[in-house]
């Protein structure tokens, strides 16, 4: 392998680790923020407008706020997730532009960095959300997963195939 490869790898993994902290720390976030929201609405206390008890509506619409706000952080994280993924891909995608073959051994090493950073990703936010972070921590995690991989990897390969040839 030349030292263009080592570059490839090099940044390969800081970009998927970039990645994969980023969306840990995406979720974490969101969790921290759905916690501390719920106990906000259920601590309304007791309101009552002319004799009427009404803290159910508060308690409710307090709820149906923070909900709110969880959605909104929710797709603002996607966003940005996705814009830092798509810079990521076009950065590694740019290094294989001119390149005629690449050899086998970078492809492979490419994927189980990738793969490997997604794993620790995923382990590591389940931990630090008590296993209640799922859905956020797989959209997340698959957003720049399936950007690395479809097209980065899916280019690496074809050029590790044809040192082959």
């Amino acid at each position: 392998m030349n030292a263009k490869a080592y570059i490839r790898i090099i940044l390969t993994g800081l970009f998927s680790v970039f990645l994969g902290l980023y969306s840990s720390a995406a979720c974490i976030g969101l969790y921290e923020t759905a916690k501390k929201a719920s106990q906000t609405a259920a601590d309304t206390g007791e309101i009552s407008i002319d004799g009427a008890d009404l803290s159910p509506f508060f308690i409710l619409g307090g709820y149906v706020f923070s909900g709110i706000l969880e959605l909104i952080g929710f797709i603002v994280y996607i966003i940005i997730i996705l814009i830092s993924s798509i810079i990521a891909v076009l950065m590694l995608r740019a290094l294989l532009i001119k390149e005629a073959s690449v050899n086998p051994a970078e492809y492979k090493i490419s994927m189980y960095i990738i793969l490997g950073a997604a794993v620790i990703s995923v382990l590591v936010t389940l931990i630090m959300t008590r296993f209640s972070g799922l859905i956020p921590i797989i959209a997340f995690t698959l957003i720049w997963l399936l950007f690395l991989t479809l097209v980065y990897l899916v280019r690496l390969k074809d050029l590790s195939g044809r040192q082959n040839h």
